[in-house]
């Protein structure tokens, strides 16, 4: 079932001169940066208001984001919806006569699984379906006491929640505690009385 719409995909030439426009002009903060070596790429990450950014810039020339780049420019390359079951849902798709440019899934960027659909299926829209890897798991959690937070440290799940607070404060309303820490994206959290658990996606 798709959950929400995970990120938006614009190909670019440079990080490095991409991102400097989302921070200043927009006012957004890079979350991090990540080679995804099996499709040549580098991607970097933006935050805005739960929706993700998601900044590419090929590392080869037979990247499919450079041939992107050579045939259309910059730009919106792709649209990614999140899924609670990616297999269930590229079945859904090839049996409404969708074409898959992946039938299975592999890895992408932030600890997801990823797959596309043709976008001469999808009236002329590159789709994304991404999951959460099934194994991924919390390294490390820190329970408190129920007035506090609960931080966690190298974590792998979905990426944000809707929660959003400033970077390095705590905002809490009712039993929903929310902390951000300098390269944690906080996903959400929640507390009951005497433990405290928390999910992020960290990153490097």
């Amino acid at each position: 079932m798709i959950q929400a719409i995970d990120h938006l995909g614009i190909a670019v030439r440079s990080l490095d001169e991409a991102i400097p426009l989302y921070e200043k002009a927009l006012g957004l903060t890079c979350l991090g940066r990540e080679e995804v070596v099996s499709q040549k790429v580098r991607t970097a990450f933006f935050d805005a208001g739960g929706v993700h950014l998601e900044l590419l810039e090929p590392t080869a020339p037979e990247s499919p984001i450079a041939k992107f780049l050579a045939e259309k420019g910059e730009g919106i390359h792709h649209v990614a919806f999140r899924t609670d079951d990616i297999g269930a849902q590229l079945k859904q798709a090839a049996d409404a006569g969708v074409r898959l440019i992946h039938e299975k899934p592999f890895d992408g960027a932030a600890g997801k699984l990823v797959a596309f659909l043709h976008p001469k299926s999808t009236r002329g829209v590159l789709t994304e379906f991404c999951a959460l890897k099934p194994d991924a798991v919390a390294r490390e959690a820190l329970v408190v006491e129920p007035e506090a937070v609960a931080v966690v440290i190298g974590v792998h799940a979905p990426l944000h929640e809707g929660v959003g607070v400033e970077e390095g404060h705590q905002a809490l309303t009712g039993t929903e505690q929310t902390l951000v820490v300098p390269g944690l994206q906080l996903v959400g959290t929640s507390a009951r009385e005497g433990e405290a658990a928390a999910f992020g996606q960290f990153f490097q």
